[in-house]
């Protein structure tokens, strides 16, 4: 039964990136990679809420990374870690908000 659950989390999120990331085209690009990472990591985070420090420190290291490739020239390879880690860090703070809010540093309208 966990297993049918996570698997309906995942296509629910994917499709759902999908959507967001692709307007529904099925194109396998880059587009369709990046909807298959954030679902993933969607799904991981809420099986395992505490991997979010560790997905931070991921995110720092592919800007890093990127920058690195942006220095060098390869611009293709840092925008698709750039657009990756940025998409990650937006999820990791959909993720840390309800904590914000709870700890007061959010404040209701």
């Amino acid at each position: 039964m966990n297993y049918i659950k996570h698997t309906f989390l995942f296509i629910t999120f994917l499709l759902f990136f999908i959507i967001i990331n692709t307007n529904l085209s099925l194109k396998i690009d880059r587009s369709f990679f990046e909807s298959v990472v954030f679902a993933l990591i969607t799904e991981a985070l809420f099986i395992q809420p505490k991997l979010k420090f560790i997905f931070i420190v991921v995110v720092n290291v592919m800007f890093l990374i990127m920058v690195i490739f942006y220095t060098f020239g390869y611009i293709e390879i840092a925008t698709l870690i750039g657009s990756l880690a940025f998409g990650i860090l937006l999820i990791e703070v959909l993720f840390y908000a309800p904590q914000l809010i709870r700890n007061g540093y959010i404040k209701d309208a």
